[in-house]
């Protein structure tokens, strides 16, 4: 976790690092998550990658802890 950044948008840059490192996302298929993509009950994302194909993909305890 990036300690020395204050700003309001440190924690949203670091919940976006810890997804596309955590959990191997493209860049493309993270930018076009929306909320309902997101089960606040479950760590499982529901990505439509290439070709529009849905796929489930977890991601970890510490990706949700920076969101």
């Amino acid at each position: 976790y990036n300690l020395s950044r204050n700003d309001k948008l440190a924690k949203r840059d670091q919940a976006i690092l810890e997804l596309l490192c955590g959990s191997g996302l493209r860049v493309s298929e993270l930018v076009s998550l929306t909320l309902q993509d997101i089960p606040s009950s479950q760590r499982i994302l529901k990505i439509y990658g290439k070709g529009k194909k849905e796929r489930l993909v977890p991601y970890s305890l510490r990706t949700k802890a920076s969101s």
